[in-house]
């Protein structure tokens, strides 16, 4: 067993001494050989890990898994929301010459976006 180790041992010490020679007398060739390898290796790896899927879109604001729903609209159906209760929180204020105590009830925006939600749906 120790001696087919050792006979192996020598065989790859010749090899290794052998390709160091060819790589002295045709570096260029050696270059691009490994070159050649390494981008077929690299193209393979890639092609393994990427995976392409077109999806067909008019409006890029849509999710692929949420296709029916617009998310553009509903953020400027909630903007619109938002301004006209801050306008209408204004108002109030003035007509009323209360002090300023805030715009919007967080609770009450969000059971507005809700409702606007569903109306999209």
């Amino acid at each position: 067993m120790l001696l087919e180790i050792n006979l192996v041992a020598g065989q790859l010490l010749i090899l290794q001494h052998k390709i160091i020679e060819i790589v002295k007398a045709a570096p260029r060739f050696v270059s691009e050989y490994l070159q050649i390898q390494y981008e077929h290796q690299t193209r393979e790896q890639w092609t393994q890990s990427i995976f392409r899927e077109v999806i067909p879109t008019s409006n890029f604001a849509l999710l692929p898994k949420d296709a029916d729903q617009d998310i553009g609209e509903t953020h400027k159906n909630l903007a619109r929301i938002k301004r006209k209760s801050i306008e209408e929180s204004c108002l109030h204020v003035r007509s009323s010459g209360l002090k300023d105590q805030g715009f919007v009830d967080g609770n009450q925006l969000k059971i507005q976006a809700e409702g606007m939600q569903e109306q999209l749906a």
